[in-house]
């Protein structure tokens, strides 16, 4: 952020521009929302500054509510905003990267359900044509 300061405010913004398009255009807005998160909690912690025992609290605190899964999207979008904003590589917390691989241990991935040939025939079968009529007639461009 020291830089920011040094530089006329035209520079300052060009500079914040080629920052932001680093990250992925689609999802910058999830990006910043996280660090907006850990931002918002090192606050409400009074904690200042980046360092692996921050950023390893922050991830303790979020393992009470999302899955481990979550928890390495989370840590993939912390890093890339830290690296840009703060200049800190979170991917050299070791012991982060260890208690991120623990909690993904005992995580246990949802199977998706299979929509199975019976199911299909089944709904074309039962489904009522005032509703559904459209759907069964495109059935046609179904594989079977």
């Amino acid at each position: 952020m020291e830089r920011k300061r040094a530089l006329p405010e035209s520079i300052a913004k060009d500079v914040e521009e080629a920052t932001s398009s680093l990250l992925p255009k689609k999802s910058r807005d999830a990006y910043y929302k996280e660090l907006n998160y850990f931002n918002n909690w090192k606050q409400e912690n009074n904690v200042s500054g980046v360092s692996e025992d921050v950023v390893l609290g922050y991830f303790f605190n979020v393992s009470k509510r999302v899955a481990a899964s979550s928890m390495w999207t989370k840590y993939s979008m912390l890093r890339a905003t830290l690296k840009l904003h703060e200049n800190a590589d979170i991917s050299q917390y070791g012991r982060l990267i260890a208690f991120l691989k623990n909690e993904s241990k005992n995580h246990k991935p949802k199977k998706a359900k299979v929509l199975e040939r019976e199911h299909i025939q089944q709904f074309l079968v039962e489904a009522p044509n005032t509703k559904y009529l459209m759907m069964k007639v495109s059935r046609d461009l179904w594989a079977f």
